[in-house]
């Protein structure tokens, strides 16, 4: 059984963001129109994007996994010690980022240097350590990304920058809309500006997730094919 296209992988799995980011939008278009509404039944719990071990976050937590298999098999395809290096740092990267969609471990950051109400970026503490943590991962990586298909080095590319606009630019926003709210008040009755800007975070999160996966699937399949021909030209 032959694995599906690159191209077909991304197609799939930007309809399944459409699916898993549906009764959210749908909820926040419902209390637009109808405030005593509320939310649909069911979308805190199972659909809410602002939540962690429930359907939008196992979705995100799998497509960093496939994105870690991905990786982990260029990894084994390279051959130059700095390539194999990189896509194992890429892979052990993505794990943690899958662990993170489900537990949070971002969230705890800002506890422990602290909130404050000034603004919504020092709100969400993590954004600069994990912020740092990226530019430096990028700027470690880049003699290798470069080296990638252009078409597949365009879609990491766009991916990382969609990625991040949703994980660190609407993140901000979000803190910056709710900085001087409890926690408890923004679990149970967030304004509906933030909830639009969960929304845009996650799902910017998540085809920019797509759109990574894509340039790394897609290299891979290269990278295996050039390989294939390598070898069968040897044995003639």
């Amino acid at each position: 059984m032959s694995l599906p296209t690159p191209q077909t992988v991304l197609r799939w799995h930007m309809l399944a963001i459409a699916l898993v980011c549906a009764p959210a939008i749908a909820d926040v278009a419902l209390q637009l129109n109808h405030p005593h509404f509320g939310w649909l039944h069911g979308t805190r719990t199972a659909f809410n994007l602002d939540e962690e071990m429930n359907v939008p976050s196992f979705f995100s937590a799998s497509g960093w996994v496939v994105l870690a298999g991905a990786a982990a098999w260029l990894t084994r395809l390279s051959t130059a010690v700095q390539t194999r290096f990189t896509w194992a740092l890429a892979t052990v990267a993505a794990l943690f980022l899958g662990a993170d969609e489900l537990l949070s471990f971002h969230e705890n950051i800002a506890g422990l240097v602290g909130m404050t109400s000034a603004t919504g970026f020092v709100w969400q503490a993590w954004a600069a350590v994990y912020g740092a943590a990226a530019l430096a991962g990028c700027a470690a990586a880049a003699p290798v990304i470069w080296k990638m298909a252009p078409r597949e080095r365009t879609f990491l590319a766009l991916g990382a920058l969609v990625f991040l606009t949703g994980a660190i630019g609407f993140e901000a926003i979000g803190g910056m809309l709710v900085a001087d709210l409890p926690y408890g008040e923004i679990r149970e009755n967030a304004p509906t500006s933030y909830r639009i800007a969960v929304i845009f975070e996650e799902s910017l999160e998540m085809i920019g997730l797509a759109l990574s996966l894509r340039g790394i699937f897609g290299q891979a399949v290269l990278v295996s094919a050039e390989r294939r021909a390598r070898s069968t030209a040897l044995q003639r």
